[in-house]
């Protein structure tokens, strides 16, 4: 999958920084390093298909996502947060 930018809106960002301590860079960070993407469900508003990825930071943060791919090649950020024991094995298995 090739993501060529992001999209963001001010409350993903604010939900983010104050919920999960998340900073942006840091969730695209966990699109470039080893990324794993899998297939989600669509989006209920727009039908466009949702993905998970996961990955890491450059400081070696394990990051769960969930966005929508959009036709641009833009990745819209849905949600983001440190993985779970489980996503983390997970990943590790299969990256």
């Amino acid at each position: 999958m090739k993501i060529n930018d992001f999209i963001w809106l001010e409350e993903i960002i604010d939900k983010l920084e104050t919920k999960h301590r998340l900073l942006p860079e840091e969730v695209e960070e966990s699109f470039c390093i080893s990324p794993l993407f899998i297939k989600g469900p669509k989006s209920r508003i727009t039908g466009e298909p949702g993905y998970y990825c996961f990955g890491k930071s450059k400081d070696g943060r394990h990051i769960f996502s969930f966005f929508i791919f959009k036709q641009s090649q833009k990745a819209l950020v849905i949600s983001s947060r440190d993985m779970d024991h489980k996503e983390r094995k997970f990943y590790e298995k299969r990256k």
